[in-house]
């Protein structure tokens, strides 16, 4: 099954009016700009809520916000391929996770209310970042995330830092991430084209 994406125009989240479609997935899933703008807002909101009320931000990473959006939604196209029901997705545990981050005593519904989002939209957003990890993760798990020695150490002298112990095991942790970040980048390319991707 190809899917057909199509991004009909590139706005700022607060000049146009709700519901404007941004993008579409075949006949299967659009995305809204109210969906955008909504999703720009809580990425801020989860990074540094100090600036959710700068315009000029949410502006600059609409593009890489709606990229990651259509990730999200191939990576749900593709769970659904395999029967599976967001509905059935518990999150309970990540805004327990995402309160205590957050540092706020009060319900997170109400405090992500003050900033105009709703509640229906944050949790498909969570849902959608719970399916998007278990797709990566299962096919993360059969790849090699192994560090050497070798890497390690030929990591210490590119950085020109002595072999301690502390040492090694930071550059084992970054190591890691950029495997794993490289990895991610392989599966969601491999997605996209098995469900084909075009950006006008």
């Amino acid at each position: 099954m190809y899917i057909f994406i199509i991004i009909l125009l590139f706005i700022s989240p607060f000049r146009v009016r709700a519901n404007e479609i941004v993008a579409t997935i075949q006949d299967k899933s659009i995305i809204t700009s109210d969906e955008l703008e909504q999703n720009i807002l809580i990425s801020v909101l989860l990074k540094d809520p100090k600036m959710i009320n700068n315009k000029e931000i949410l502006h600059h990473i609409k593009v890489q916000v709606l990229a990651e959006l259509i990730n999200e939604k191939i990576c749900i196209l593709h769970a659904q391929k395999n029967n599976l029901n967001l509905e059935n997705i518990d999150i309970s545990s990540e805004i327990e996770h995402i309160t205590k981050s957050l540092g706020i005593k009060k319900n997170l519904y109400d405090y992500i209310g003050q900033y105009g989002i709703r509640k229906d939209y944050f949790d498909n957003k969570i849902k959608a970042q719970i399916v998007r990890g278990q797709i990566l993760h299962s096919v993360m798990d059969k790849k090699q995330m192994n560090i050497t020695i070798g890497e390690i150490e030929l990591k210490l002298k590119e950085l020109k830092q002595p072999a301690t112990i502390e040492n090694k095991q930071r550059i084992y942790q970054i190591l890691v991430g950029q495997k794993m970040q490289l990895a991610e980048s392989e599966i969601l390319a491999s997605l996209r084209k098995m469900y084909y991707v075009e950006i006008l």
